[in-house]
């Protein structure tokens, strides 16, 4: 037991200590590493003397603003900012350059400051804002991205170029109105998700995510892929989850890397002998789900018969 005392002692004197409460934070300063507060906190000033702060979430519908002192935080890496009584960001959170995650959820903020491209050192952004209008073209500035996750109800205006965003490895949108064609330079993307979206194509050029290889569409209008999907030559996944879809295009056969297709809950799918013959013709197919579509039992037999080698899920299971 003492052994364990004396660990926990180390541990905490070397990395600091997580805390949920500003003025208990405030009054041991040097040790806070981890800051997590509600709407019974201020935030104020004094928040500069947690000059060891690496981690600072903030959870409160109270209208505040950040002090101007809290650029003073150079170790601040992690933001976390939950508030609907946010409408307009502070600038001066843009100006701490060293952090690496930036994740905003507020149902009133409709613009982003251009002051976001400051923020060299990022590597995850998320914008949980429903009422968000246009992302700031600035962001072409964040070359070390890697993740970029947003939840928006508006027609959600990207820039025109993204072409520095060369280490973006994945994006996800939700509530899509349009496809943001931009996003089709980003070849480093290896995942792209739309969680609930309203267009019904997908542009050729999705062909230019030579490197993608999860592609998920779920509550999806789209009722066609278009051929291009073809020469996604490393695609693994395709997700299809609760979509409008009625056919998958033959080519799909082609792609070498292809594992699974999913048309989970996608009532509209009826081509089951074009799905049949892509399972048929590929040589890298392991799985498909087609529970919750109008599937047969003569298909689920020829399928158990035939292609022994993929499994074929199609009911649901407690």
């Amino acid at each position: 037991m003492k052994k364990i005392i004396l660990l926990f002692f180390i541990s905490v004197h070397m990395y600091g200590q997580k805390f949920n409460d500003y003025e208990t934070a405030i009054n041991n300063s040097e040790k806070v590493i981890s800051l997590s507060i509600t709407s019974k906190d201020i935030i104020d000033k004094r928040i500069q003397l947690l000059t060891n702060l690496k981690r600072l979430s903030i959870y409160t519908n109270r209208n505040f603003k950040f002090p101007h002192e809290i650029e003073k935080l150079t170790k601040l890496e992690h933001l976390y900012i939950f508030s609907d009584s946010i409408k307009n960001l502070n600038t001066c959170i843009f100006n701490l350059t060293n952090l690496k995650t930036l994740q905003i959820k507020s149902n009133r903020i409709e613009y982003i400051p251009e002051n976001l491209g400051n923020l060299k050192n990022l590597n995850r952004l998320v914008l949980h804002c429903e009422n968000l209008t246009e992302i700031p073209g600035t962001i072409n500035n964040l070359s070390l991205l890697e993740e970029l996750d947003i939840y928006c109800k508006k027609d959600l205006k990207f820039p025109e170029k993204l072409n520095n965003l060369n280490k973006l490895i994945e994006f996800r949108l939700g509530q899509a109105l349009n496809f943001p064609e931009s996003i089709t330079q980003l070849k480093s993307l290896k995942r792209i998700t739309f969680d609930t979206s309203f267009f019904s194509s997908l542009p050729n050029s999705i062909e230019n995510l030579e490197n993608l290889e999860v592609l998920s569409l779920s509550n999806s209008k789209i009722k066609v892929l278009p051929e291009a999907i073809s020469n996604l030559r490393l695609l693994k996944a395709l997700e299809l989850y609760s979509s409008e879809i009625m056919t998958l295009p033959h080519s799909l056969s082609n792609l070498k890397f292809l594992e699974g297709i999913s048309l989970k809950y996608s009532s509209n799918f009826t081509d089951f002998d074009s799905l049949f013959r892509i399972a048929k013709e590929s040589s890298s197919l392991k799985w498909i789900n087609i529970e919750g579509t109008s599937y047969n039992v003569k298909y689920i037999e020829r399928i158990k018969k035939e292609l022994k080698n993929i499994e074929l899920i199609y009911q649901y299971e407690d």
